[in-house]
């Protein structure tokens, strides 16, 4: 595994001694540029206008301490710079590594001539980084890179940091899928997104999601099996725990109301209304054929849901099959909610209007957890009713006694 395999796309270095030749950055740039890896070069932190274009980057090179021309000309004039300019500049960086959060996930290397110690407690203080986890920063004095190999160095990180591995991999696989789908309509008919718009007009229907939906259904058909080393990840030198292992699970299956569209209804929509919780299982066709005028008319159907009780989900766990016993009149949706474990009851329904509940949607149940639910729900309302089966017939006389 090469850093050129690792790293694909454009980086972004952010140095004010990039144009010295003499500098330790050019030294570290040059080894970067050997690897054929092409670099955007800025001397000072990009405004937001160039901010904005950062989602197509690969990976960004910070100088952690960045000076003016004319804080460097004082520096090296041996003039010692006051501590409130330096610590300006770091919160310049602090709020520059911020704001990227916003725009993409990649990986930050920074390379520093200042106290990698300082730099961590700082970035620990402003909650971008941890000291105890894997993160997505990289931190390591230049003259330690210089010495030893960039390339190794990299690679090593990685290696212990298996979110930043596991994009690099699945962004080759994701590109390489979006570029012949994209280019295989193109050829059809550069014409396809009319032609697919028109389509829609017969129907009242969403027809931005609706062309969302259609291009990642298209593209997620047409990525190539995805590999990547299973050996890597495992040998990740950090551990977790059960906290951890629930959170992962929660992200897998729900997402925050802060990361929905607030004005779409959806199919698996959360509502929680004092202590209670409803999830619309109303079918997504329904949802979304409706007149943009009649919005206020759209109608959900819920079905509601309490928190269940620690001893209630002990009970519940089936330890051989790894699932919940789940009786034919709910369900049981693990870690939502910051973790919470819900019971819906299919036999409490209710119907809301839109308009009056969107404001207590709390998040959104995904796919495939919210079609099981679906799926359990429509088999309850159209089950056969059965005659019951006395205890006599099953149960002896010696555990009759015992009850």
């Amino acid at each position: 595994m090469t850093t050129s395999n690792i790293i694909r796309g454009v980086g972004l270095v952010i140095d004010d001694e990039i144009y010295d030749q003499r500098s330790d950055i050019s030294t570290i740039i040059k080894n970067l540029e050997k690897e054929n890896i092409p670099l955007i070069k800025f001397e000072e932190i990009p405004t937001k206008k160039y901010q904005i274009h950062f989602s197509y980057i690969s990976f960004v090179l910070l100088d952690w301490l960045l000076l003016t021309k004319e804080q460097a000309t004082l520096k090296n004039d041996g003039i010692n710079l006051p501590e409130t300019v330096l610590k300006t500049n770091e919160d310049r960086s602090v709020k520059f590594l911020k704001e990227l959060k916003n725009v993409c996930f990649i990986p930050v290397f920074i390379f520093t001539n200042q106290s990698t110690t300082s730099i961590k407690e700082c970035l620990i203080e402003n909650g971008l980084y941890n000291e105890n986890k894997t993160n997505y920063i990289f931190i390591k004095s230049k003259s330690d890179i210089i010495r030893t190999n960039i390339q190794i160095e990299i690679e090593t990180w990685i290696k212990n940091n298996p979110s930043i591995y596991i994009l690099k991999e699945w962004e080759k696989s994701y590109k390489d899928a979006m570029n012949n789908m994209f280019w295989d309509f193109y050829n059809i008919s550069p014409s396809w997104p009319k032609i697919i718009l028109e389509s829609f007009n017969s129907d009242d229907i969403d027809k931005e999601n609706e062309m969302l939906d259609l291009i990642i259904k298209n593209i997620s058909s047409r990525i190539s099996p995805f590999t990547f080393d299973k050996e890597l990840i495992m040998k990740s030198e950090y551990d977790y725990n059960k906290e951890d292992i629930q959170k992962v699970l929660e992200g897998i299956k729900y997402l925050n109301a802060d990361n929905l569209k607030k004005d779409c209804s959806v199919t698996g929509d959360v509502f929680k209304i004092e202590d209670n919780y409803y999830l619309n299982i109303r079918p997504q066709c329904d949802l979304i054929r409706y007149k943009k005028e009649k919005t206020k008319e759209i109608i959900i159907f819920c079905i509601q849901g309490k928190i269940m009780t620690e001893t209630e989900i002990n009970e519940a766990y089936n330890k051989r099959y790894l699932l919940f016993n789940e009786k034919v009149d709910l369900a049981i949706v693990p870690f939502i909610d910051n973790r919470k474990t819900i019971q819906f009851d299919f036999n409490i329904f209710n119907s809301f209007k839109w308009e009056d509940i969107k404001d207590k949607r709390i998040g959104r149940l995904l796919p495939p957890y919210i079609v099981n639910v679906q799926q359990r729900f429509a088999f309850y309302i159209k089950r056969q009713g059965l005659p019951p089966i006395p205890n006599e017939a099953v149960k002896d006389e010696s555990t009759k006694k015992q009850e």
